[in-house]
């Protein structure tokens, strides 16, 4: 091996220290990064394993509910819509003159409105004495159809379009309005038929229908808007863990 000397100056085939720290840096840069190469690899390949296991609870979770909801349906859509057809049957027999009942065999449900309907004026959730008495009629036929039965009555409460100010008491807001208007009537329902209160169930609806055109009388416009319906319909809860359950016929 021959060493340079000094007096032969600069020779690029002769590799300096900057050189060799250079070789040096780079080879153990490509140790370091194919060492965490490997590890982000793995990192990656741990987390692909974990999403397919939950891919495959996903999929078990997903065919469960879907039999579940086959189950439902067929209640539902089976069993429940059976017995409201049965119910609806009789019921429409002994409902007063001044009612009218639908059923709606998509929606699965008896809708009991009155004719001509219960309304109440504007911005007021009381009703008129007329139409406690029509309730207080109503109660005992509803009361003797879903007793027992898996079964519960929405009774909906409306309010019309027109804006109502916070006066400082209740109500304070249209929402509220339609909540306390089908609260009244359920009031009046349970009173005529001790019982039935357990069945029903209230639901204020809020705003409904438009503003009055302009030409027209606002106030048969907007009366359409201030009423209420009930609806019966089957409770599903009950009705799934009853499977066998047999329901009177109303009036046994």
């Amino acid at each position: 091996m021959r060493w340079r000397r000094r007096d032969e100056g600069e020779n690029p085939a002769w590799p300096g220290l900057v050189d060799l720290f250079a070789f040096t840096l780079v080879f153990v840069l490509l140790l370091w990064f194919g060492s965490d190469l490997k590890g982000e690899k793995e990192k990656i390949n741990e987390k692909i394993k974990k999403l397919e296991e939950d891919n495959s609870h996903l999929k078990v979770e997903k065919d469960q509910l879907e039999k579940e909801f086959g189950k439902l349906k067929d209640i539902i859509g089976g069993k429940g819509l059976k017995e409201l057809k049965n119910i609806y049957e009789i019921i429409k027999v002994k409902l007063p003159m001044d009612y009218r009942i639908v059923m709606d065999e998509e929606a699965i449900e008896i809708q009991i409105k009155g004719d001509p309907p219960i309304y109440f004026k504007t911005g007021d959730y009381q009703l008129s004495k007329q139409d406690q008495e029509r309730l207080r009629s109503l109660a005992p036929i509803i009361l003797d159809t879903v007793q027992g039965k898996p079964l519960y009555v929405l009774i909906n409460g409306t309010a019309d379009p027109r804006f109502l100010p916070d006066r400082g008491f209740p109500p304070h807001n249209n929402v509220e309005l339609s909540a306390l208007r089908s609260a009244t009537v359920a009031d009046t329902l349970e009173k005529a038929a001790l019982g039935l209160g357990k069945y029903l169930r209230i639901v204020g609806l809020g705003v409904i229908g438009e503003e009055a055109p302009p030409g027209v009388d606002p106030e048969p416009h907007y009366q359409q808007y201030r009423t209420i319906n009930l609806v019966i319909k089957v409770d599903v809860e009950k009705l799934r863990f009853l499977p066998a359950l047999e329901l009177k016929q109303p009036g046994h």
